[in-house]
């Protein structure tokens, strides 16, 4: 894999001085910014040439399905126009997974499939499109599967940008964390992570074995 450009390095650079600054906003990504904060973290994932994504209650953005990723907008305090502005620029984000100038570890947790949103239906679809992602050239695809033993406990997921950067999400703003200690303890702890969860062919079998129980469920309900 090459090394990003020094253009590359200075725009990743500028675009997270600007959301340090739109991060200190409440509404960044629950409210009428949603659209905006999605093509922000577009500029940042295009100018990063490795992106390490760790979310244990919900399916990592860039392997959301649009109807997965409509009832995550529609639960927040957006007008329909605002929900179809995040919803578009969030799946226009996931084109990246098809270059190959970039690598991406995505890892997520049995119980964050177990979180229903949307009808069984879309969440059987929305776990195999993940079971296919898993054969992605350039990704990694993990998942934690439940009954894991845990090393670590953490309370939230972040996405980590070429060890250059992370942003953590919580229920009312978001956090853009540069500073090279912070960085160093969400590399750390997502390195864990990574030895918790399974990938390609093991992975596979626990998402085919939770996509079955989501027909299963639709089919009686």
């Amino acid at each position: 894999m090459t090394e990003q450009t020094t253009g590359d390095r200075d725009e990743l650079s500028r675009t997270l001085r600007q959301l340090r600054h739109t991060a200190d906003l409440s509404d960044v990504e629950a409210g009428r910014l949603a659209g905006f904060w999605q093509a922000k973290v577009s500029r940042i994932e295009e100018a990063s040439e490795h992106i390490a994504t760790f979310t244990p209650t919900v399916v990592p953005g860039l392997l959301q399905t649009e109807p997965y990723a409509r009832a995550i907008f529609s639960s927040a305090d957006l007008t329909p126009s605002e929900i179809d502005k995040a919803v578009t620029a969030r799946i226009t984000r996931q084109q990246l997974l098809h270059d190959p100038g970039h690598r991406f570890t995505l890892i997520t947790t049995a119980g964050a499939l177990a979180w229903r949103a949307g009808t069984p239906e879309q969440m059987a679809a929305q776990v195999d499109h993940i079971a296919e992602s898993t054969r992605l050239p350039n990704a990694k695809v993990g998942v934690i599967p439940w009954g894991t033993q845990a090393r670590v406990f953490p309370l939230h997921g972040w996405d980590l940008y070429d060890r250059r950067a992370v942003i953590v999400g919580t229920a009312n703003a978001t956090a853009v964390l540069t500073e090279s200690a912070d960085v160093a303890v969400y590399a750390d702890i997502f390195a864990q992570m990574e030895g918790m969860a399974v990938y390609d062919n093991q992975a596979r079998s626990v998402l085919t074995r939770i996509a079955d129980e989501y027909r299963e469920l639709g089919a009686t309900s």
